[in-house]
């Protein structure tokens, strides 16, 4: 198979409309005696969670059954108060972080077996509380919070290069009073760029105990008179790209706080979140979902159904096109959970009719056919949420090694395509471009063809080389490339056998 394409202005591809929600389904999975904000899979049967047992501590729970059953793995349980993130780094390696609180223990952990046993490695000071963490390439661990040290807090990230050997805390813009906010959820592309979110919203005393979670804790000025206290929230997305060492601002607005952010691309990146109406945070709340399509320089809210009592707190977007959100109806007293689904970028959110007593705080898909959902079902009782569609299953798998590259118009573009051929049927599309950047203005997506009606054998794994070049009058700006197995122009996700991207700077 040959794929080249000598133009990539050789026409627009037709744009077909999404389908209305995905075919697959929600199911509980598994209930637990304690209290969990995030899990993380390496595979469909390999997971762990980090959280707490009510009057015991901190936990680990590892399952090796897809989540049908959990059991602990941290041995040192009263040494933290509990464990609110954790992230796979590779098949032996994994991190978990946390609530320090006594002098010596570490607020983050390690495992070098798979889960199996922990170590502390970091805290910075007695009194820590890393949010999250994650690991965007291996050996690069990088965790959000904050920190107290001589009675002074700061907040920021720290970032390990090295496994988690040594670290170092990098801050971030938001650390004088009264502009004192917390970043509690991060998304690095790799180890350079990223971006945290998180901002203000009120302190309460019975919010902060661990076993609620609603607010996750930040420290606040108190209720402003008479605004129901939208001057005490405040919602904060910035952009990193030296590691956390210095940061631009790309989104800040009063009245509620981000819980979540998430960048398909450099040009594409989605956050939620949510704002509570009481001073303790307990509902009715009000969420929100906004997108941006040129990195973060503008932005627009997005709208889904019962947001004016749904809390959004965990999202995950698989590209430009598709993703889910999560949150609770706090108005609901058994059937809480509102789980959200978009084909079509957030222009339309679709909400599963699958609701039961679970208030959502973490969330993973190993691929668009299959996730788990960690939550709260009361004050001490945990839930996992399992969503599978056989229908989804891969049988074709695109891998491009190149990340960001950059070029002049007319320029030849090139790039590596890893082909794998999961099925051992051959299997016949088109593959194709699909070629968006806010530069393109009213003409993006830009739809072009590299092969058509190309047969993939069954098993085939070859390494393809793509070559485009660039029209003269290719305008300036960041551009996300896409290389898609499809029906041409077709940007209905449920289409796609395969896709892979990367983003191209034009100067």
């Amino acid at each position: 198979m040959r794929i080249d394409s000598r133009y990539w202005a050789l026409g627009l591809g037709l744009l077909l409309p999404a389908a209305a929600g995905a075919e697959g389904s929600w199911e509980i999975i598994a209930n637990i005696n304690e209290l969990h904000l995030q899990v993380d899979f390496l595979n469909s049967k390999m997971g762990i969670s980090g959280g707490t047992q009510d009057g015991i501590g901190a936990r680990v729970l590892k399952t090796v059954d897809g989540g049908h059953n959990w059991y602990n793995t941290f041995d040192n349980p009263v040494s933290l108060v509990g464990l609110t993130g954790a992230s796979w780094d590779g098949p032996d390696r994994a991190f978990c972080s946390g609530v320090s609180w006594i002098l010596g223990s570490k607020a983050i952990q390690r495992s070098d077996d798979g889960g199996e046993t922990w170590d502390g490695v970091w805290s910075k000071s007695a009194f820590a509380w890393w949010t999250t963490l994650q690991v965007p390439e291996p050996d690069v661990v990088i965790a959000v919070g904050y920190w107290t040290r001589f009675l002074v807090t700061k907040y920021g990230i720290a970032y390990s290069s090295n496994g988690g050997n040594t670290w170092d805390e990098r801050l971030w813009d938001y650390n004088n009073y009264p502009d004192t906010a917390w970043p509690t959820a991060l998304d690095f592309l790799n180890r350079d760029e990223g971006y945290i979110a998180g901002g203000k919203w009120p302190w309460d005393s019975a919010a902060a105990q661990f076993g609620n979670f609603d607010g996750e804790g930040l420290p606040a000025v108190g209720y402003g008179p008479g605004d129901q206290g939208l001057s005490t929230w405040h919602a904060i997305v910035e952009k990193t790209t030296d590691a956390g060492r210095n940061w631009t601002p790309l989104f800040s607005q009063p009245g509620w706080t981000v819980t979540d952010v998430d960048f398909a691309n450099r040009n594409d990146g989605w956050i939620v979140g949510y704002y509570s109406y009481t001073p303790d945070q307990s509902g009715p709340y009000l969420g929100h979902i906004f997108h941006t399509s040129d990195g973060g320089a503008t932005w627009e809210e997005q709208t889904y159904a019962e947001s004016e009592k749904t809390a959004l707190f965990c999202l995950q977007m698989f590209n430009r096109r598709e993703g889910w959100a999560a949150g609770h109806n706090d108005g609901a007293s058994q059937q809480r959970s509102q789980l959200y689904h978009t084909l079509d970028g957030g222009q339309t959110w679709v909400r599963s009719d699958f609701h039961v007593n679970c208030d959502p705080r973490g969330m993973d898909f190993i691929n668009e056919s299959e996730g788990w959902i960690s939550g709260f079902r009361s004050s001490t009782q945990g839930r996992y949420l399992h969503y599978y569609d056989p229908a989804r299953e891969a049988t074709l798998s695109f891998v491009i090694p190149q990340d960001l590259m950059s070029a002049v118009p007319g320029q030849s573009v090139g790039w590596d395509l890893q082909v794998k051929s999961l099925s051992a049927a051959p299997q016949t599309t088109d593959v194709w471009l699909s070629v968006t950047s806010p530069a393109l203005g009213a003409l993006s997506p830009y739809a072009v063809m590299l092969q058509p009606a190309v047969t993939i054998p069954g098993g085939m794994e070859s390494t393809l080389h793509v070559q485009v070049t660039l029209p003269a009058n290719t305008p300036a700006g960041l551009y996300n490339f896409e290389t898609i197995a499809a029906p041409f122009g077709d940007q209905n996700p449920l289409h796609h056998l395969a896709y892979a991207d990367f983003d191209l700077t034009v100067q």
